[in-house]
């Protein structure tokens, strides 16, 4: 039998979600913005991020395999996302230890993107969004790459 809380919880989620629609087409990226804001970097991906937090703090987060050799361009564009919440970008290493290389803490926002550039990439980075308290949202990040020429 579920709790009277998590029943309330998810009651007000849902209130959240009818009341206050967030799946928007401001946060769909067309290939032209998409270059745009890659500069010389070559198209690697994109991923929209829909996020809704009811009553506390809400993270999410997801991990990319990147390559050695290779320069990394992330470009977060922040067409819906709420001013108060933080994007992180840590390194994760063979044992899943996270360290911090990127935070938007302090970072200015008024172009409507952040962006940051990777050039000694770990084999894989773990993408943070911390989401205050009832929010809503969209985030779109942008990967770009450049190779080397080492060899």
């Amino acid at each position: 039998m579920k709790s009277v809380t998590e029943i309330i919880l998810r009651f007000r989620l849902l209130l959240l979600i009818v009341a206050f629609p967030v799946f928007s087409q401001e946060c769909d990226m067309k290939n032209e913005e998409i270059q745009q804001y890659l500069g010389s970097y070559l198209y690697d991906n994109v991923k929209t991020n829909q996020l809704i937090s009811a009553g506390s703090k809400y993270k999410e987060e997801f991990t990319l395999k990147l390559f050695e050799n290779t320069l990394y361009k992330f470009v977060w564009v922040l067409k819906e996302f709420p001013r108060e919440a933080i994007i992180n970008l840590y390194s994760l290493d063979k044992k899943n230890n996270k360290k911090l290389i990127y935070s938007s803490i302090g970072k200015k926002r008024d172009k409507g993107y952040l962006e940051f550039l990777l050039s000694n990439p770990p084999n894989h980075v773990v993408v943070e969004y911390v989401i205050p308290p009832s929010s809503k949202g969209c985030v779109s990040l942008i990967v770009g790459f450049n190779l080397k020429n080492d060899w």
